[in-house]
């Protein structure tokens, strides 16, 4: 199904007019079905309304389709003003925030509506031991991990601050990541924009820290559950952006945090599925890596969600962690520094969850 997604979305990118051929009344319902685990929905719709009316799915398809992206639209209007009413909210309590992926990245859509969304992530300008503090004298019992916790100040809507915007599990590489947010931190919180004409200005990242954090991002959720075609998407969008000199600083980063030959792989996808040109590749495309890479996440889908080969229902701590260990062990020819690091990651994460709860879980 992938081959006809990339049909899809080509047309949705405006490099192709039609599809190769007229699919059939289950090949719609198959393709509808793997963009919705893809979280490409609405972006596919727009390819559709641009295709030969012999080309279009079969009405009830079409309806549905159109039903889920009107949704998406929906949904996209909220977040934006969420967005902005979570800045002004972190502004009064005396915190700089800077609003990650998400509302930001749909601005670099031609049809930011369309964009499929999912959690507010929002980083705050601030030491983590202060924000933990900050957020869990609120909010006692929510979830939080190394790099983010959640704050349930919306009743429909997931929101996560930020006191790091991303990790990686090798300590060396994640001292480079961290040293890199630091040096662009400046320039990120006074990136002010407006998500629509409506409403007020959030703080988004600037292309060169994305091009970084992003691919970051896209790394650590492949390794620990999976990722979707959206995240390539925007991807995509960020690589567009970049200057010839972003580019290269971009890719002396990534060599630098162990992330140069996933890079590699990523750059194959973006080629590929997404048509980037040769001019805005960071690297070398990798053949073989990037079709494995692609294979995975046409399988897996958003986050790994659709994933069936390796996660199971139940099971306690062992079990899951055994099941984490045995796919991820196929990737450590691929990417040895942080897939030998992440079980131990793991362990060290646990243990430190336990000894910030019980240091700064308390009012």
């Amino acid at each position: 199904m992938i081959d006809k997604a990339v049909q899809l979305i080509a047309v949705a990118l405006d490099r192709a007019d039609s599809m190769d051929a007229r699919l059939t009344d289950k090949e719609w319902d198959e393709l509808n079905e793997f963009c919705y685990q893809q979280a490409i929905l609405g972006v596919t719709y727009s390819a559709i309304k641009k295709l030969p009316e012999d080309q279009r799915p079969y009405t009830d398809c079409l309806l549905s389709w159109h039903m889920d992206t009107r949704l998406i639209e929906q949904q996209n209007g909220r977040a934006n003003g969420y967005c902005v009413e979570l800045t002004e909210h972190f502004r009064q309590t005396g915190y700089r925030s800077c609003i990650l992926k998400g509302q930001g990245n749909a601005l670099m859509y031609p049809e930011p509506q369309y964009r499929q969304c999912g959690d507010i992530d929002i980083w705050l300008d601030g030491e983590r031991k202060d924000i933990l503090r900050f957020v869990l004298n609120r909010y006692p019992d929510v979830h939080f991990a190394y790099h983010h916790v959640a704050y349930p100040l919306l009743k429909d809507a997931e929101v996560e601050v930020h006191y790091m915007p991303m990790y990686m599990t090798n300590p060396r590489s994640h001292r480079r990541l961290q040293r890199f947010f630091r040096k662009q931190k400046e320039a990120c919180f006074a990136n002010k924009v407006k998500l629509s004409e409506k409403d007020g200005e959030v703080a988004v990242p600037t292309p060169l820290f994305n091009a970084v954090y992003q691919m970051a991002h896209i790394f650590i959720h492949f390794l620990i559950e999976g990722i979707g075609l959206r995240h390539f998407m925007d991807y995509y969008y960020v690589l567009q952006r970049l200057t010839e000199e972003e580019r290269r600083t971009t890719a002396r980063e990534l060599e630098g945090m162990n992330l140069y030959r996933f890079a590699r792989a990523v750059m194959y996808i973006e080629k590929t599925v997404f048509g980037l040109e040769d001019d805005r590749l960071l690297c070398r495309p990798d053949e073989k890596g990037g079709q494995r890479l692609l294979d995975e996440v046409a399988q897996a889908g958003n986050f790994g969600q659709f994933e069936t080969r390796f996660w199971k229902k139940g099971g306690g701590f062992v079990d899951k962690n055994w099941q984490k260990l045995r796919r991820n062990s196929r990737f450590l020819i691929d990417y040895p520094g942080e897939v030998a690091c992440e079980p131990m990651f793991r362990l060290y994460h646990a243990a430190w969850r336990t000894i910030t709860k019980e240091r700064y879980g308390k009012k």
